[in-house]
């Protein structure tokens, strides 16, 4: 490298003004990214819950009147039925089964149990509370918990 070229870029500027408009319009982007999915998630209790197994809905739970359906009696049997809670096995055809716990009193539902694999991440998901909750997911079974919004016009919002 000649003398010129390094003096050249001891002399340049760090930072010239087009780099600090890109970083000021990622930063404002971030910023409102943030504040929107903040501001506009649900936290309204939960009001009901779905559960599908391998694409298939075959349960359905509303807390509103303290309701459920079993869609599919060949993928689900009831464990335990009391007046606050309700306890499901999900499984299919194979060895492979989930146990999901419905709270009544607390609004909320979670998998308790499962033999998909020694990591077993969908029992230590986070329990759905809030119609805003992320869904509990096993990969392995294909089992997703999710929760069932009901608006005006009886349609599911998914």
């Amino acid at each position: 490298m000649s003398l010129k070229k390094i003096e050249q870029v001891r002399g340049s500027k760090l930072f010239k003004i087009w780099d600090i408009l890109v970083y000021a319009l990622l930063i404002a982007v971030a910023v409102s990214l943030i504040i929107a999915f903040t501001v506009t998630r649900d936290d309204t209790p939960l009001g009901g819950v779905i559960i599908t197994y391998k694409g298939q809905d075959v349960f359905t739970c509303n807390f509103d009147d303290d309701s459920y359906n079993i869609l599919a009696a060949a993928n689900v049997d009831l464990l335990e039925e009391g007046e606050d809670k309700l306890v499901l096995r999900v499984h299919g055809d194979d060895d492979g089964y989930n146990v999901v716990e419905i709270n009544f009193a607390e609004r909320s539902a979670r998998v308790t149990d499962a033999n998909c694999s020694t990591h077993r991440d969908c029992v230590y998901s986070k329990p759905l509370t809030i119609n805003g909750s992320v869904p509990i997911m096993c990969t392995p079974h294909g089992l997703v918990v999710r929760p069932l919004i009901f608006i005006d016009s009886g349609d599911i919002i998914m």
